[in-house]
This record gives structure tokens, sequence and C-alpha cells, in this order.
């Protein structure tokens, strides 16, 4: 089976044999293989059909070298994804929508069809069969992007390159799941959250909120990372007075940051990040600790 297949069926292996949460992550180690020797034969055996091993119903050396190769594979992709699944439905954290709407703004104006072929802008219904990204799966999109220039697609301009080990990193099956807005997110969440993992908390939105766009426009060429200045330091402005942006990788015609906000408008949304994160630690506070003893403290720490 192929890899989204086999992770799948490791979930599942896994949520059999009684892990929870977090601890369904479909990588293969000492504790399920114990808990796949203690629930019997036909566990062991399942295991070893999904590694595609002979069905000895032991946990034997072949047994562990495929598993040890099949976590290989997990890597290789970056899959991370704890209390995982293949069936996503929506963007998982609430508290970066401000964000990536302004990501997507940046790279697609927040277009989810939006494709960019040898550089010139279209949309996926006028490249393949009238289909709209909605429409289309993973590898769809891929097969209509691929050896056209960037490629770069929706709302979040993955490029073709990067697209199916993003899916499936994301716990996205390529082969099934559609390039609809709610997949689209989950790949940017998944780059955010998990991919540069520590980049973006709120914690750090806080403490270097230059050094959080900064990093945003290491993924995202659209997002701004400052602003130009001329040869005395001072920003530069268009014929319409607003400030020039400048991108990671700005070259003339390439690549070039948004002058759809500002650089300034960015860091507003990187701070209302951080609080709103603030905001949710508080009342998670309060929930835990009730709303007498709540009432009686008297210093909310600035610093998640």
């Amino acid at each position: 089976m192929d890899l989204p297949q086999r992770i799948r069926a490791l979930i599942q292996l896994q949520s059999n044999l009684g892990f929870q949460g977090e601890e369904i992550d479909a990588y293969l180690g000492p504790n399920t293989y114990k808990r796949a020797k203690n629930a019997g034969v036909d566990q062991v055996k399942e295991l070893q059909r999904i590694l595609g091993v002979p069905q000895t119903g032991v946990i034997d050396k072949a047994t562990k070298a495929a598993g040890s190769s099949s976590n290989s594979d997990l890597r290789s992709v970056g899959f991370k994804n704890r209390g995982a699944s293949l069936l996503v439905d929506a963007a998982a954290d609430p508290l970066l929508a401000g964000i990536l709407s302004k990501i997507g703004l940046a790279e697609s104006g927040n277009d989810p069809n939006a494709v960019n072929i040898r550089g010139v802008p279209k949309k996926f219904e006028n490249i393949d069969k009238s289909y709209k990204a909605k429409d289309m799966t993973i590898d769809e999109a891929f097969a209509a992007t691929t050896g056209k220039g960037t490629g770069a697609s929706g709302l979040y301009q993955n490029m073709p390159g990067f697209l199916r080990n993003r899916a499936i990193a994301s716990g996205i099956d390529p082969a099934t799941g559609k390039y609809d807005e709610n997949a689209q997110r989950a790949i940017a969440e998944y780059l955010i959250k998990q991919a540069n993992e520590g980049s973006f908390t709120p914690k750090r939105a806080y403490e270097d909120p230059k050094g959080f766009a900064r990093d945003l426009g290491g993924i995202w060429a659209g997002v701004p990372i400052g602003y130009k200045l001329d040869n005395q330091g001072n920003i530069e402005y268009d014929s319409k007075g607003n400030p020039i942006n400048i991108g990671a990788y700005d070259q003339p015609g390439v690549n070039a940051a948004t002058q759809r906000y500002t650089y300034d408008d960015m860091l507003m949304e990187i701070d209302d990040y951080y609080q709103a994160a603030r905001r949710a630690a508080m009342e998670q506070q309060r929930r835990l600790i009730g709303e007498k003893n709540y009432g009686i403290l008297q210093n909310i720490p600035e610093k998640l």
C-alpha cells in the first residue's frame, strides 16, 4: 500500500490497540509492538499486513525492520501529527485565522483557485477541465500544475514539488482528499505549527514579532518582512504615498512582497494573534480554578 494508505491503516491499528489522543501518531515503537503482541496473533498479523511482511503472527526481526523503514518514510515527509487523522474537516486553530488570512491575501488575494502558470496569474478552472480546486483531489491539482513554471496554487500558493508531501504530512490522502479551502488551510497550519515547530508560537509573537514576520516571509514570499529604504535609511513610498514593502526573496518582477497591505499591518496581525492566545489562556485558567478564585488573582502573566 502507498504511504497515505499505510498511515491511515496504522492510525486505525493504534486506535484498535487502545492508543488515545496524542498517542496515535502512526509511528511504530516498542509500545505498539507490545500492545499488538498482547492483543493476540490477529493484531500482529494485521500489523504485518500493513507493513507488507510475512504474516507470521510473531513480532520478528522482519517486522521491526519494516517498522523502522515505515517510520523513516513518515519522517521523510515531515509527518508529525499526533492524535492523527486523515479526515480534514476544518482548520484546527482559530487563533491562526487572522495570520492565515494575511498570508492568503499576500499570496493569492485569498483565492483558493489561484494558479501561477509560467509567471501568469490564472485560475484552476482556466487550465484543467473547468474544475475548481474544491472539485479536484490533491493528486489532480498536482498533475494540473506540474511542469508549468512555478505552478504555485491555492490560497497559500503551494508549489507542486512540495504539495503531495505537505498534504500527507498534514493528514490528507492526496489520492482522495480534495484540494479545497479546508485542505489548503490544513497544509498552511502544518507549515506554521509542525514543520516549523517553535517558530510561530504566541510567545514568539510577543517577544520577537519582527522575527516572526521574517520567518513567515521565508515560507511565503508574498509576506512583507520590512520596508524598502533609500540610501539615507528612510522608507520609500509609491506614487500613492504607500510605504513599499519588501519580501524575503524580492527580485525585480519576481517573488515580490505584497503591496495589498503594509508591513505594519502584518505586525499588528501578529500582535493580535498573541493577544487572542493570551485571552484564551486566561479563559482556560478561569475555567480551571473557578470564577471565585479567579476573581482574587492580581497578576496575570504577560507572557505565555
